[in-house]
């Protein structure tokens, strides 16, 4: 590749970054905005002080995501067989890491919640509203060496068309909320976990069609690769 051509590649993909963030972020200004007028003052806080676990999770994306992205890198060149022993050793961090949130934030919300100075309704409602929260960030850290195994590729523009889908569905899912058949912060939650579900079925989806040998799942016994991975990824964390 010559110098002309990198360069192109270069600016392109910062074009893409950069659309990709305007996009997402004017939707997300909106967003805010229509859920307020449709979840009220208060659920609309109780929202916030709850759902703030996937807000965060999702802001930490791309702290794990680089993580794995950087031994793909560094094993560009290697064979499939050993791009593929990446990811696979990618995909089960990420499951233990989320198993490992589910058990934490459950002991946490179950400490947390009834110090919350809520009714046993709110109560309820916060319960509900955390579950479903938590089952997202789940999925989300999940979807994380998936979108690792697309940057380390390059393919910047599925992730920006994947992304911007993500913000219009989140959109969609507040307007759904005028017909929700029970009340509307816990619809909303539930709503929020179907778009994650279909975040990681539309990357997993384009990573199976595009990187079909890498992806392959298969269960990988390399100590010395876990320790590396995973030392890597929980000093990158504590930076962040």
């Amino acid at each position: 590749m010559n110098v002309s051509e990198n360069n192109r590649r270069i600016a392109r993909n910062t074009l893409l970054l950069y659309g990709r963030k305007a996009v997402t972020m004017l939707i997300a200004l909106y967003s805010s905005r229509v859920l307020l007028q449709y979840l009220g003052i208060d659920d609309f806080g109780l929202y916030g002080l709850i759902g703030s676990i996937i807000a965060v999770f999702t802001s930490l994306k791309s702290t794990f995501a680089a993580s794995v992205q950087r031994f793909l890198n560094v094993n560009k060149e290697e064979s499939i067989a050993r791009k593929n022993e990446i990811f696979c050793m990618g995909m089960i961090i990420h499951v233990l890491i989320a198993v490992v949130f589910i058990l934490l934030a459950e002991i946490g919300g179950a400490i947390l919640l009834p110090n919350l100075n809520l009714n046993t309704e709110k109560l309820i409602v916060a319960g509900c509203i955390l579950r479903f929260t938590i089952l997202s960030a789940a999925v989300s850290i999940i979807t994380v060496p998936f979108d690792a195994l697309a940057m380390a590729n390059e393919k910047f523009d599925a992730l920006a068309v994947i992304s911007i889908i993500d913000s219009v569905l989140r959109l969609c899912v507040i307007f759904i909320l005028s017909f929700s058949p029970i009340q509307r912060v816990v619809f909303y939650a539930i709503l929020l976990l179907c778009v994650t579900i279909v975040h990681i079925l539309m990357i997993g989806g384009y990573c199976y069609k595009t990187f079909k040998t890498t992806v392959k799942f298969h269960f990988v016994m390399d100590r010395v690769l876990f320790k590396r991975m995973t030392s890597f990824a929980g000093w990158n964390f504590f930076c962040n």
